[in-house]
């Protein structure tokens, strides 16, 4: 689950099938419990392009909260290659406390929480991080 802000959504999904691959699996959700909720499923090319189309009809299709739900990773998934694992890496460190960081990497990539921290924990640190 990763929680998106509206003006970065189709960035978010871009960056989700440059690094998942079009086979995964999403669902986007926005505005979740009011009376227009929102529920789109499908792969990142297939919800960008819905998002895109729901915009053509109304101007605020973009506005409100965004949630990203992720389908777990397929067992016997392929390794991910050090460029997949750096991608993911730069897109979390500096944005997300560590802990919540590597819960998004071990639901999105199928890793262990071992792992995931590895992965953060070689990240360069920035300033502005808090709450690790």
């Amino acid at each position: 689950v990763c929680f998106e802000a509206p003006h970065r959504i189709h960035e978010s999904l871009a960056d989700a099938e440059a690094i998942l691959g079009d086979g995964c699996e999403m669902m986007l959700a926005r505005e979740m419990t009011k009376p227009y909720e929102r529920l789109i499923r499908g792969r990142p090319a297939a919800l960008r392009a819905q998002l895109s189309a729901d915009l053509a009809q109304d101007a605020h299709a973009d506005r409100g909260e965004m949630v990203l739900v992720f389908a777990p990773a397929a067992r016997g998934a392929p390794a991910l290659s050090l460029e997949d694992k750096a991608a993911w890496q730069a897109l979390l460190t500096g944005e997300l406390p560590k802990p919540k960081a590597a819960k998004l990497l071990v639901g999105a990539l199928g890793i262990s929480r071992e792992e995931a921290y590895e992965l953060l924990l070689r990240a360069p640190r920035r300033p502005s991080q808090s709450g690790d």
